[in-house]
């Protein structure tokens, strides 16, 4: 029968009509089922509740950090807080590349801590500083090669077959411009096998812990997170370094909570400098 009808035209043509409504039927039958939508989750935060807010209709206190390390532990103390619990309803802390804030997020105040160099807010807001004020500024800070064997040497001897991490944000000074600059500058060439990029710094210093990559670049607090004896090589000694910036728009009482918790980054940060009057108001040295 369906030889038959092919070889006429009549017959192809009727063969056609009667699988485009075939087709259609079956469209039309899984329109209507009651499908699932699959949520796709960020995974680039880190969130908690307050459960102590005065209030349920609070809004969220959102932080966009340069790093992963402790955002944990951050978003916890913050969600303690009671001083956070009269404001907000909770804490979500982002850590997602810098590359991808947007122009619109910083206008529209999607954040309302951010931490960031300020050439950076500026190249994507000029007037960025409308909205957001320094809450805390840091100094710079050193930046090294560092390895768990022999001492990193800038040739291409040495970085042979060597496996280096970087992180896939493309705007951390520390973790993806310096090392790439410093390769390049000493003209050493590596394979795609040889870099190994990561999505956040906590991925990077596990793997470089666990003897999965060889090479990595850091500060001086890497000494202290890594529990090794490590070699390194200085990059540069003047590297300028991110500061805090909180949205106008805010509590003034939730300034001390803020310092406080981010004094739990004591060991990794450089010296912070704190704005006076919030020096005076929190009674922070």
């Amino acid at each position: 029968m369906l030889w038959r009808l092919c070889a006429s035209r009549q017959g192809y043509g009727l063969l056609l009509a009667l699988l485009s409504i075939s087709t259609l039927i079956t469209m039309l039958y899984f329109s209507k089922q009651n499908l699932a939508s699959v949520e796709l989750g960020d995974y680039y935060h880190y969130r908690c509740e307050i459960e102590t807010r005065i209030a349920p209709d609070l809004p969220r206190f959102r932080f966009l950090a340069v790093t992963s390390l402790y955002a944990t532990t951050i978003a916890e103390f913050l969600c303690d807080s009671p001083i956070m619990a009269q404001f907000y309803s909770g804490v979500t802390i982002s850590w997602k590349p810098r590359w991808l804030l947007s122009p619109n997020e910083v206008i529209n105040e999607n954040y309302d801590l951010i931490w960031s160099r300020e050439k950076a807010l500026s190249g994507l807001v000029p007037s960025f500083k409308q909205y957001y004020q320094l809450l805390m500024a840091l100094d710079n800070y050193k930046v090294f090669w560092f390895s768990k064997g022999a001492s990193p040497i800038l040739n291409q001897s040495y970085f042979e077959n060597k496996r280096v991490g970087i992180l896939s944000d493309r705007l951390s000074q520390t973790h993806h411009l310096l090392p790439i600059i410093s390769l390049k500058d000493a003209n050493i060439q590596l394979n795609s096998k040889q870099l190994i990029i990561f999505d956040d710094a906590r991925s990077l210093y596990r793997a470089f812990a666990k003897g999965e990559i060889d090479l990595i670049t850091g500060g001086d607090w890497l000494r202290r997170q890594i529990d090794a004896p490590l070699t390194s090589l200085l990059i540069s000694d003047q590297v300028n370094a991110a500061s805090l910036y909180i949205r106008k728009q805010h509590p003034i009482e939730s300034e001390c909570a803020l310092i406080q918790a981010m004094s739990l980054y004591k060991q990794t940060l450089t010296e912070a400098h704190i704005q006076a009057n919030i020096k005076a108001l929190c009674d922070v040295n």
